[in-house]
């Protein structure tokens, strides 16, 4: 089934309020979708936290232990990564629940696919602050493709393309930081990570089911300092290594 559009919506099983609204706002929009059952952080055992989570590497890469509800995040998306090898489609479009596409996505997300092979990731929400575009290309009348000097936060809405699944996969066989934060370093992966502006995604929830069901924990001094050396640490990385406008050449020509 190549360059077929199909969502992957990550929804736990004891949340059908959100898989309901979700489901909603995609068939007004056109969008044919599968439910994917999110790992749910309050049931993992030790045994399967420890099956992908390395303490050692949470220890060098985070400033703090992951929660359960951060590790059942990473696995959800693991979950849906293999989904899209399995399905033999080209790329997949992948939702966490809380997400509320726009008027105009389908059209934007099939013409974009068409150039799957030039990018692993196209983040389609930009969070709070949008990122600064280094590069663009339009797409639609509404909606471009960006390279943005930093790669935005969160995954609560993406494109993955089959190549893309598969690296994201091989990067996290081992895991010591939030699958977001590994993207956002995806000069280590060599994750080829793409934008887009204005934002695909209307709504987002205060806080997803999928991460937040460990609740919190205070953050000690240390960990405090710890999370400005790493940011600090990001920050210097991030200028020596800029997503390559040579992406979007490629998909001109």
């Amino acid at each position: 089934m190549p360059n077929t559009l199909k969502a992957f919506v990550i929804n736990l099983d004891r949340s059908p309020e959100r898989m309901e609204g979700i489901s909603k706002n995609l068939d007004a929009l056109g969008i044919p979708f599968e439910r994917v059952a999110a790992v749910d952080g309050s049931k993992l055992t030790e045994q399967e936290i420890a099956e992908h989570y390395c303490e050692a590497l949470n220890k060098t890469l985070h400033y703090r232990p992951m929660k359960a509800g951060e590790v059942a995040c990473y696995l959800s998306h693991r979950k849906v990564c293999q989904q899209i090898l399995d399905s033999g489609l080209d790329y997949g479009l992948v939702l966490e629940d809380d997400a509320e596409l726009v008027p105009g996505s389908r059209e934007f997300v099939e013409k974009a696919a068409a150039s799957h092979q030039h990018w692993d990731i196209v983040k389609l929400y930009e969070g709070p602050n949008a990122k600064k575009a280094i590069d663009a290309l339009k797409v639609t009348e509404q909606f471009s493709l960006t390279v943005t000097a930093k790669v935005p936060s969160g995954t609560v809405a993406q494109i993955i393309s089959r190549e893309g699944a598969r690296k994201i996969l091989a990067m996290s066989e081992r895991f010591g930081r939030p699958i977001d934060q590994d993207i956002r370093h995806w000069w280590l992966h060599d994750l080829r990570v793409l934008g887009v502006s204005p934002t695909l995604v209307s709504h987002v929830g205060e806080e997803s089911d999928i991460d937040a069901i460990s609740g919190h924990r205070k953050v000690r001094d240390y960990s405090r300092l710890k999370r400005m050396k790493l940011k600090l640490a990001f920050s210097i990385s991030s200028k020596f290594h800029a997503m390559p406008k040579q992406i979007l050449d490629d998909i001109r020509s």
